[in-house]
């Protein structure tokens, strides 16, 4: 598959987590983030990709701690 079609999958990633309410859960974020950088990587955009699996990895965290605020 041509690397702009990961792409343009990234963006809409950004677009579905951008209209998530705020009151889902951590994990559920993270896991958005953790695709959105797989699809990234698959188009070739490590910054990006490393840009958006450092958000799913602190949501993560945060998951972790019980702190979802």
């Amino acid at each position: 598959m041509p690397k702009e079609i990961y792409l343009l999958g990234a963006a809409c990633y950004q677009v579905k987590i951008d209209q998530s309410p705020p009151y889902y859960p951590a994990g559920t974020m993270a896991e958005q983030y953790h695709n959105m950088a797989d699809w990234y990587r698959l188009g070739g955009d490590k910054l990006k990709a490393l840009a958006a699996e450092k958000k799913a990895i602190k949501l993560w965290e945060k998951e972790a701690k019980g702190n979802l605020h």
